[in-house]
């Protein structure tokens, strides 16, 4: 009995060494093809990762902008209330985004291929982490694009293209900004009246919003300026850049005067 037994045992152990390997080997082989795969994918995605085009002219200055191609995403109440990369705490109902690489505190223009509609972002958390999803968006901003998400173009604007600044005086004072459909430009403050500050970009948006809407009857334009914050002493420097806000509206006639691309 005893030797019976052990052969039984013996055959057990060898049967359990031949399915180890087995799993072994079709393990290593499906690792393989998902390297392949993965690999084949990224040579086939060219629009995949930033793309430096050509000099862009906008109204009133041209640059380099950093685009990319590609599908998005959105996350939302799983991540509400923590605490993003930037050290703000994450909020759905704002308009934030994440992304791998790019500096935080940098503003993307959203643009989904679907739709044609766009949405201002401020990139504070990092992400998204899935191939080859370029940008994850907060649930408020890819509601604004019609949560179309799987053909997105973004353009990205660092802190070095939101601090072309003119010389501090109110007569030649000037501001990287947005117009109410989101195309860059150089505002002059001169131009600007009633003039608002904020400090958190979500109630700049939503305020920038509210004055197009308020504005369409006047036929004046809402703009959003984003002013860097000057560095003071000798403070550890941030996570991101710290800017203020301005919303504010100009009239009709500098409207088409200051907003039509430079080499229109």
């Amino acid at each position: 009995m005893h030797k019976q037994t052990l052969h039984m045992h013996r055959q057990f152990l060898s049967i359990s060494r031949n399915n180890s390997m087995s799993y072994l080997i079709v393990f290593l082989a499906l690792a393989v093809m998902f390297f392949v795969n993965s690999a084949e994918a990224r040579k086939s995605n060219k629009g995949y990762g930033p793309v430096v085009h050509d000099s862009v002219r906008y109204s009133g200055f041209h640059a380099k902008i950093p685009r990319q191609f590609g599908p998005g995403s959105w996350y939302g109440k799983e991540f509400h209330n923590r605490r993003t990369a930037s050290g703000q705490t994450f909020d759905m109902y704002g308009y934030t985004a994440a992304h791998r690489t790019l500096p935080l505190g940098s503003i993307a223009k959203v643009t989904s291929q679907v739709t044609g509609k766009s949405v201002l972002v401020c990139i504070n958390d990092r992400g998204p982490y899935v191939y080859p999803r370029i940008i994850d968006l907060s649930y408020t901003a890819a509601g604004q694009i019609g949560k179309h998400l799987n053909k997105l173009t973004v353009e990205y604007f660092t802190p070095e293209h939101l601090s072309l600044l003119g010389p501090l005086t109110f007569n030649t004072a000037k501001y990287f900004g947005f117009t109410a459909d989101h195309q860059p430009m150089i505002v002059p403050l001169y131009a600007c009246t009633n003039l608002e500050v904020f400090t958190d970009f979500t109630s700049a948006v939503k305020r920038h919003q509210t004055r197009q809407s308020m504005e369409q009857k006047t036929g004046n334009q809402a703009v959003l300026m984003i002013v860097p914050d000057m560095p003071t002493g000798k403070s550890r420097k941030p996570r991101m850049p710290k800017y203020t806000y301005l919303v504010s509206s100009v009239s009709p006639e500098l409207a088409q005067s200051i907003m039509l691309p430079a080499d229109k």
